[in-house]
């Protein structure tokens, strides 16, 4: 039978991709965000494990190396009062190392800034 029952025991499904990959740029109209990351909560940083909500569907495959981007500081015109944010900055570099359908588990390789869960992630 297909089903689970009470008392059976369940083991995980070997990954069956490589983890031997050449790091190269991800492609380029390639743009998505960040899931959560492995044993932490909030931030992230260097040598930490994250989801991304991006996988082969959109092209993404091991060794594929992506930015994470911030939004600039917000601040007030002084002009006119209004709340403006600055320009994005790219905050690290993540490699994908798994690869699934619509997510991919990447390993941060640089962080220049904390990153957080739903930072962007796109082509580096």
């Amino acid at each position: 039978s297909d089903m689970v029952d009470k008392g059976d025991y369940v083991f995980p499904k070997p990954y069956e991709g490589s983890y031997q990959f050449i790091p190269r740029p991800a492609p380029r109209d390639v743009s998505g965000r960040i899931l959560s990351v492995f044993g932490r909560i909030t931030m992230i940083g260097q040598h930490d494990a994250v989801a991304v909500d991006l996988g082969r569907k959109d092209g993404i495959e091991p060794g594929h190396v992506l930015g994470v981007y911030q939004a600039g500081m917000e601040y007030r015109d002084p002009r006119n009062g209004d709340n403006i944010t600055g320009y994005a900055r790219r905050a690290g570099i993540l490699i994908v190392y798994k690869s699934y359908d619509l997510i991919s588990h990447a390993v941060v390789m640089e962080a220049k800034y904390p990153l957080r869960v739903e930072d962007r992630v796109a082509n580096p």
